[in-house]
C-alpha cells in the first residue's frame, strides 16, 4: 500500500503510482508490502501558492479501505497580517510557545500515553498535565503544530485527538488528529498535525494498550504554538510588509557521508526559495542544514530501504551526526524518527516547531546500507515568514493583527 501527497499532477499522472509522480510533485508519501492492513499517516509542511492543488494519491491497484474514523485529511494556513484601526504604543511582539516532553513506556488513565520527563516550556500559550498521561491544553486561540515519535513492542495503533473523551484510539466518537496503525512489532511511529486550537482544548497521544518499548531517548510528545490575535502596535510608523517564506526541497538519495556514515546525501536540489537555510553536502559529512533565521519551521523526511532488515531514520537537531539516531545519547536532539522494516517499504519522518539561528539540522540514519538511490527519497525544509517593518514618520498608528483561513 502506497499513500502520498501530490502537489499540481496533471495527465496521465493522476492514475499513476504516487511514488512514480514528478519529484517536484510529490509532497511526502509512505509505502508498506507486509499484506497486512496498515495505517499511513502522511504530513508535509511548506509554501504553496494561490492555484497550487493538492491531492491523496495512492497505487493504481490500491484497495483502500473506507472506515470513516480511519480515513481523513486535514489542511491549514497560516494567517497574514491585515491593517485595522489606530492605536498609539510603540511595541510589537509576536508570541510563541512550546511544550517538548521525552521518555515513555507506559500508560496513564484511559490508554493516554505518559511522558516521564517535561524537558522544555516555553511562553504561556500552552500548559502541561503529567499526572494522569500527558496531556497538552491550550491557552488561547491559535496555531497548534504538534508532533510525536514511539514504538511499541508489538503491533499496536496509536492516535493524537483533540479533548478525548476516553473511548479509544480508533472510536469514531473521538476527534482523531493524526492516526497510525502497525501489524508488525518493532515500527516507530511517527505522528504530526498543525491546525486551529481554541483556548481550552486537551491534546492527547493515545495507544491501544500494547507495550511500550524502553528506547526512552526516541519517544517524544511535542507542541509549538503561535497566538491567533497578535497586537502590533507602532507610533509614526507605516509597515512595508514583505512576503519572507523559505522552502528548499531534495530529492533522489545519494548514500551517506564516508566518514559520518549515518547522515544520509541526497542527489539534487528540486526547489529553493529564499535563504534562510544554509544547504551543505559533503562527500565525507553527509548533507546538513544551517539556520540562519530565528522562526517556525516545518521538515520533512521520506525513506526505504530495499530488503527487511531493520532502518531507522528521521531528523536531529544539533545531534551527534557520527552515532546511530536510537542511540541514547541523541536524547532530546530528535525531532522525529520513524522506522521500517519491510523490504522496500518506505515511510515518512516530519516535524514542525520553532528554530533559533546557528542550530543544525541532519537527515541521520541507523547507518543501513540497503538504501536506494532513487527518487522515492527526499527532503523538505522550509520556514514560514514573518512581515519585516520599515519605518516612514507619516504620524499614522496601526493596530495589526493575524487575519487566520
Amino acid at each position: 500500500t502506497a499513500v502520498g501527497i501530490t502537489k499540481n499532477a496533471t495527465g496521465s499522472e493522476l492514475d499513476a503510482n504516487v511514488y512514480d509522480i514528478d519529484e517536484s510533485k510529490k509532497l511526502a508519501f509512505s509505502y508498506t508490502n507486509d499484506g497486512a492492513a496498515d495505517m499511513h499517516s502522511v504530513s508535509w509542511a511548506g509554501s504553496l501558492k494561490a492555484g497550487d492543488v493538492l491531492r491523496v494519491q495512492s497505487e493504481v491497484s490500491d484497495n483502500l479501505d473506507t472506515f470513516p474514523n480511519y480515513s481523513f485529511v486535514r489542511i491549514e494556513k497560516l494567517g497574514s497580517l491585515k491593517r485595522q484601526i489606530p492605536v498609539s504604543d510603540q511595541t510589537i511582539d509576536i508570541p510563541t510557545s512550546e511544550i517538548f516532553t521525552r521518555g515513555s513506556n507506559s500508560y496513564g488513565s484511559g490508554l493516554v500515553i505518559q511522558f516521564n520527563n517535561i524537558e522544555r516550556i516555553v511562553g504561556d500559550g500552552l500548559t502541561v498535565d503529567n499526572s494522569a498521561g500527558t496531556v497538552f491544553t491550550a491557552q488561547k486561540d491559535g496555531i497548534i503544530s504538534l508532533s510525536a515519535s514511539i514504538r511499541s513492542v508489538s503491533a499496536w495503533n496509536v492516535s493524537i485527538i483533540r479533548n478525548y473523551d476516553g473511548t479509544g484510539a480508533t472510536s469514531s466518537s473521538e476527534d482523531i488528529l493524526a492516526n497510525s496503525t502497525e501489524n508488525i512489532a518493532g515500527y516507530a511511529e511517527n505522528l504530526s498535525w498543525t491546525g486551529r486550537a481554541k483556548k481550552g482544548d486537551k491534546f492527547y497521544l493515545v495507544g491501544d494498550g500494547a507495550a511500550i518499548s524502553n528506547e526512552f531517548a526516541t519517544h517524544i510528545f511535542s507542541a509549538f504554538f503561535m497566538e491567533d490575535k497578535t497586537k502590533i502596535a507602532l507610533s509614526n510608523v507605516e509597515p512595508q510588509f514583505e512576503d519572507a517564506d523559505s522552502i528548499l526541497r531534495l530529492t533522489g538519495g545519494n548514500g551517506f557521508g564516508s566518514s559520518l556514515t549515518f547522515v544520509r546525501r541526497f542527489a539534487g536540489i528540486t526547489e529553493v526559495k529564499g535563504s534562510d537555510v544554509k544547504y551543505v553536502d559533503s562527500a565525507t559529512e553527509g548533507a546538513s542544514f544551517q539556520i540562519l533565521t530565528d522562526g517556525y519551521y516545518g521538515i520533512t523526511y521520506n525513506d526505504l530501504r530495499t530488503d527487511s532488515g531493520g532502518l531507522r531514520f528521521g531528523i536531529v537537531k544539533n545531534g551527534d551526526p557520527s552515532t546511530d539516531i536510537g542511540d541514547a545519547t541523541q536524547g532530546e536532539r530528535i525531532l522525529a524518527i520513524a522506522g521500517v522494516f519491510a523490504s522496500n517499504d518506505f515511510m515518512n519522518a516530519s516535524w514542525s516547531g520553532f528554530l533559533k539561528k546557528g542550530d543544525i539540522i541532519y537527515p541521520l540514519t541507523n547507518g543501513s546500507t540497503n538504501l536506494p538511490n532513487d527518487n522515492r527519497t527526499n527532503f523538505t525544509i522550509g520556514r514560514v515568514g514573518k512581515p519585516s517593518f520599515a519605518a516612514v514618520d507619516i504620524s499614522k498608528f496601526m493596530d495589526i493583527e493575524l487575519d487566520s483561513v
